[in-house]
């Protein structure tokens, strides 16, 4: 999962995409505050944050062309 990193590009399995803009919760040790992933929609810009345990189930990196 270290590859969920800020300024990654994802795609959802529905086709919409997201880049990450952070992690937060990376320092609590409180199971109540996992590590989440905060996102924003590339078309929306609508900001949805998920936990990063569930980040892969539905998420896939866009990885860019080299020129």
């Amino acid at each position: 999962m270290n590859d969920v990193i800020k300024g990654t590009r994802w795609r959802h399995y529905n086709g919409a995409e997201y880049v990450v803009m952070d992690i937060a919760n990376t320092e609590s040790k409180d199971a109540r505050y996992p590590p989440t992933v905060v996102y924003r929609g590339t078309v929306n810009q609508l900001i949805w944050c998920r936990p990063l345990k569930d980040w892969h189930r539905s998420m896939t990196r866009i990885e860019l062309l080299a020129d």
